[in-house]
């Protein structure tokens, strides 16, 4: 735009158009009044938020109007949750409040971990107190007419044994661990007889000690000779017209076959298995896999792992692992995972980490050190256990699985010299007045040296699943996810079958028990194990903000598992190079679920908590029931 004419004045000055000098004066006010609203901003809104940032405490804002908020459902408080789940803070990236004091403490106080369920029914939970109570004293007067009938015969044989007296304490902490259990969780989250609990298993008095109920059925069904338990086994798959053979060796037994492929979808299903469950009843067929593929079926070595149930003074019974590897120690990598040893520090820190991701599905489990001597030897009425005990030539004492597969001393574990750490896993109700259903995991790993399933050479496997009971309705599927990322997280590929609890049917939560096999490679992460995430791409709401927020370094899981792991009698029990693997694989699960919202958006990804289940054919379940 050329520039207006300027004149000449009679004092001989250069003069303006009155039109520019409207203008300069124009910007002139633009900038003062521009100027005026920042510094007005700038002292009434900028400053007062910055300094309420800097004196609002540890825990987040609950007023934010973008706030996430969990899906309500019926009685199911749903607080406001600031909005620390931005996409730029997802990763741990975004700006982080100094969190002071204990992080494990600020995050069971966090919004996320104060949702509170339903008001529970009659029905929601587990037992009865006057049922329980019952139960107990039952058992308590058995006891004590075994124990009389066990001196007298001891007194005429001129055996000195040891007496131990039950405590009857209708106030124990298991009892009221046993009746805390309930269609949502194992536990509460602020249900202080966690805590004692664990502190008891410490230090009760053991005043018996045998093998578990799962090896018992398989010892009373085997021969270290002729391997009675196969050969039933045999037999049965023969009647169906199954061609079978059989080859050992010291660390595994395999059972190669040639069947019609409808035979073959049955071991694949595990249908044969179920049927000869329901014929012999026993539970010997925990430590059978079947596989579709004509190669191979594979026989895991109970005895290639110890445990034994000790029971206490108060008649509360745990589950005793004792310690196979030292905790430096990873798995070797010719092993195959379903061989691999079981870790009694596994045990304890996957209790741990299930709290921590408020999953409650995991018994408590605490370490302890057992007295092999006089906590076992001497107290066990099983002569079978008995008779494995040795002195080692370093003057040891040992013990080994008398027949379980293994038949051979070299498979022991010994004290030192009577002194053995392991961990103590509370139990759960008794099978007769709570009894279980064990599912194959739909998502379960080929039990051969070579086969693959179905899940692992089809992406879309995930829409199958989607089509079966019970997981076509329901939490079912979402609590698989959740247990898929639980066992990504611990690096446990051994999750061949979950259990329910029979009382909640398809309500009912996975239980994660049996996590010996986990932590065994920190080095390694084993992506395989998020198929059910990565394939399915749906995940419960609470879990990823709870995820989303133990990425964050104001809580971050590695180090709320150790704060939580120190509490431990056994502590330390992860070596460091385990806890930063969590870290590690926590950004890899929060990066899968990104994946899927890219492709498929939130709204189809990330899935309301408490879904109501519909009714489904009772007749398609495939489930078996634990007797």
């Amino acid at each position: 735009m050329p520039l207006a004419p300027r004149s000449r004045t009679s004092s001989g000055r250069f003069c303006f158009p009155l039109s520019m000098t409207m203008m300069r004066r124009d910007r002139f006010f633009l900038v003062f009044t521009l100027a005026a609203v920042f510094s007005a901003d700038l002292y009434f809104i900028l400053l007062p938020k910055l300094q309420r940032m800097g004196q609002r405490s540890v825990r987040p804002c609950s007023c934010s109007p973008d706030n996430v908020t969990l899906p309500q459902h019926g009685g199911v408080a749903t607080p406001q949750l600031s909005n620390w789940t931005s996409a730029q803070q997802r990763d741990g990236t975004g700006s982080e409040h100094v969190v002071t004091g204990s992080k494990l403490e600020n995050l069971f106080s966090h919004p996320l971990y104060s949702i509170q369920t339903p008001e529970l029914a009659p029905e929601e939970r587990l037992l009865a107190t006057g049922q329980l109570m019952e139960y107990y004293k039952k058992k308590v007067a058995r006891w004590e007419r075994h124990m009389k009938l066990y001196s007298e015969a001891a007194a005429v044989s001129n055996i000195t044994v040891s007496e131990h007296k039950v405590t009857y304490d209708p106030d124990a902490s298991w009892l009221k661990f046993h009746l805390g259990i309930n269609r949502y969780a194992l536990y509460s989250r602020d249900d202080p007889v966690i805590p004692q609990l664990l502190r008891e298993m410490q230090s009760m008095t053991v005043i018996s000690a045998d093998y578990t109920q799962d090896e018992k059925a398989l010892k009373g069904e085997c021969d270290c000779t002729q391997g009675r338990s196969l050969i039933k086994c045999l037999m049965f798959a023969a009647l169906r017209g199954v061609n079978t053979s059989v080859a050992s060796s010291s660390t595994h037994t395999v059972i190669s076959y040639n069947a019609p492929e409808q035979f073959q979808k049955l071991f694949s299903r595990g249908e044969l298995l179920r049927s000869q469950l329901k014929k012999q009843r026993t539970t010997s067929s925990s430590h059978m896999f079947f596989s579709s593929h004509p190669s191979a079926l594979v026989v895991k070595p109970s005895g290639h792992h110890l445990k034994l149930a000790l029971k206490m003074e108060t008649y509360a019974k745990a589950m005793f692992k004792p310690m196979r590897q030292q905790r430096h120690e990873e798995t070797p990598e010719d092993f195959f995972y379903f061989i691999d040893f079981q870790r009694h520090n596994a045990e304890i820190a996957a209790f741990h980490l299930d709290r921590i991701l408020d999953f409650r599905r995991v018994p408590p489990v605490a370490g302890r050190v057992v007295n092999l001597t006089g906590e076992v030897l001497q107290v066990t009425h099983n002569e079978d256990l008995r008779s494995v005990f040795f002195t080692s030539p370093a003057n040891n004492t040992c013990f080994f699985s008398k027949c379980l597969y293994v038949c051979k001393t070299e498979y022991a574990v010994c004290g030192n010299p009577d002194l053995l750490e392991g961990s103590l896993s509370a139990y759960l109700p008794s099978l007769s007045i709570a009894p279980r259903t064990s599912i194959p995991n739909p998502w379960i790993r080929s039990y051969t040296f070579t086969g693959r399933e179905e899940w692992e050479v089809n992406p879309f496997f995930c829409d199958t699943v989607k089509q079966m009971y019970p997981y076509n309705s329901g939490n079912r599927l979402l609590n698989i996810i959740d247990m898929s990322i639980f066992d990504f997280l611990i690096s446990n590929m051994d999750r061949h079958h979950y259990e329910v609890f029979s009382k909640f049917g398809e309500e009912g939560f996975p239980l994660h028990l049996d996590n010996a096999r986990g932590f065994g490679k920190h080095s390694k992460d084993e992506i395989s194990i998020l198929s059910p995430l990565s394939q399915c791409c749906i995940i419960k709401s609470s879990t990823l903000l709870r995820l989303q927020l133990l990425s964050r370094p104001g809580y971050r899981l590695s180090d709320v598992m150790r704060e939580s792991l120190e509490k431990d009698a056994l502590q330390p029990i992860l070596t460091e190079p385990h806890l930063l693997a969590l870290d590690r694989r926590l950004q890899k699960v929060l990066r899968a679920v990104q994946r899927c919202i890219r492709r498929l958006g939130k709204d189809r990804v990330v899935t309301e908590d408490f879904v109501q289940s519909t009714e489904g054919p009772q007749v398609a379940t495939g489930l078996a029931k634990v007797r």
